[in-house]
């Protein structure tokens, strides 16, 4: 009997009504209920409680082959707060995430200059990301810290075809930068002879480029103060943390991009989706990650990285209107919502979501608009998932954790 049939088996089983008892598949995890609440009860609003129709057979195809491909590459690319443990504070600001060869982002330098460089390498995908200690930016033009004493770090990983590709695209991309920084001077990596590196003297940051068989790994490297021994040490450290990650990673060459598996474990149809799109993104939203990727995306690296080891979390998707997270068990997810463990900042208990008895809420006093930090965050546990949607008004925030709640109830029949 094939795979699919026997889900539509499953399903057909499960689905009446959309109301989920235990008896419609094992649990997962330690946690047992002898019967689980008709979700139909429950105020969701005008928010959807069906699954997206993601196949397990469903293959990204051209239009979403660089951010498949991307999602791939991001949990083997470290988070700054992996290379120095004060460097915690992330930002979309800062462009993290997939690029393609037409999108290059701020941190490799000049935009239209990187453009030519990175097509004529024919760059497979790239992936950027960035923190700082001191929730710092970076200028445009040759890169200085905005916040002043700050220390800055950006890390862009880019995969070719070949070791070869990656070796003449390297050489292309440090000689297209220091061509447009005409006042910069070449700098010496000890470590890493043969990766090519240069500075302007008097400003505390310098770019490098470094072949990696079929990878260039590029740094950009900002510390408080104009000094070499500072940025060359930085740069290292990176190199010598992100390396080892992409020598677990086979490449893929271009052709294959269309055929990476995409959501093979429904992880994205479980999490609500107001827009209904099924298909990846290049700004993170609509994605499904490892726990080092989704890293990437969560603003507060420390609250995050704890969080996501407290909770064993082995897998998670993001879309624009919730972050759902696949724990190692069902103590795990429970766990998230007694504790009320959150990947953002914090604030004061708020109302739990009526009906729902794994479900917590929190209130803060002052979110951040510049990150879109919203009012109040509710989480609910279902299981061995986690979900998690914030609104500006309790009562949304409530019918999209309730809505949140019903999609785990009404996916189980996706295993």
């Amino acid at each position: 009997m094939s795979t699919r049939l026997i889900r539509a088996l499953s399903a057909a089983t499960c689905l009446t009504a959309l109301t989920f008892v235990s008896a419609c598949g094992p649990e997962v995890g330690g946690r047992v209920t002898a019967a689980e609440i008709d979700v139909r009860t429950l105020d969701v609003g005008s928010y959807p409680v069906k699954p997206l129709n993601i196949h397990v057979d469903f293959r990204p195809g051209f239009t979403s082959a660089y951010e498949a491909a991307g999602m791939r590459l991001a949990d083997h690319v470290v988070t700054a707060d992996e290379v120095d443990p004060r460097l915690i504070t992330g930002s979309s600001s800062l462009n993290t995430g997939t690029f393609s060869a037409g999108t290059p982002p701020a941190a490799l330098g000049a935009s239209p200059d990187m453009t030519a460089t990175a097509k004529r390498g024919k760059m497979v995908v790239g992936f950027t990301t960035a923190a700082s200690d001191k929730n710092g930016n970076w200028g445009s033009g040759w890169p200085t810290p905005t916040t002043p004493g700050s220390t800055i770090l950006a890390l862009t990983v880019m995969q070719f075809n070949d070791a070869d590709s990656a070796t003449r695209a390297a050489t292309d991309f440090y000689n297209t930068d220091l061509n447009a920084n005409k006042g910069n001077q070449p700098l010496t990596l000890t470590k890493y002879p043969t990766a090519q590196a240069h500075w302007r003297p008097g400003t505390p940051s310098t770019r490098s480029f470094l072949a990696h068989g079929p990878y260039v790994v590029s740094v950009l490297a900002l510390t408080p103060r104009p000094d070499q021994d500072s940025l060359t040490s930085l740069t290292e450290k990176t190199l010598d943390a992100e390396l080892p990650q992409l020598d677990q990673l086979p490449p893929v060459i271009d052709e294959d991009t269309v055929k990476l598996p995409w959501d093979p474990d429904y992880l994205l149809s479980r999490a609500l989706n107001t827009e209904q799109n099924g298909r990846p993104g290049f700004s993170g939203d609509n994605g499904v990650y490892g726990p080092r990727a989704i890293h990437h995306y969560l603003r507060h690296r420390k609250l995050a990285a704890t969080g996501l080891a407290t909770l064993k979390v082995s897998a998670a998707a993001k879309t624009s209107d919730a972050l759902v997270l696949r724990t190692a068990d069902n103590n795990s997810a429970h766990k998230a919502v007694t504790d009320r463990i959150l990947l953002e900042t914090g604030g004061v208990a708020a109302d739990a979501v009526p009906k729902v008895a794994d479900s917590a809420c929190v209130e803060r006093a002052d979110p951040d608009p510049m990150f879109d930090e919203k009012r109040y965050t509710c989480l609910v546990a279902y299981r061995n998932y986690i979900g998690y949607v914030d609104s500006e008004q309790l009562l949304d925030a409530h019918q999209r954790a309730a809505a949140q709640y019903a999609l785990f109830a009404n996916s189980q029949w996706q295993r």
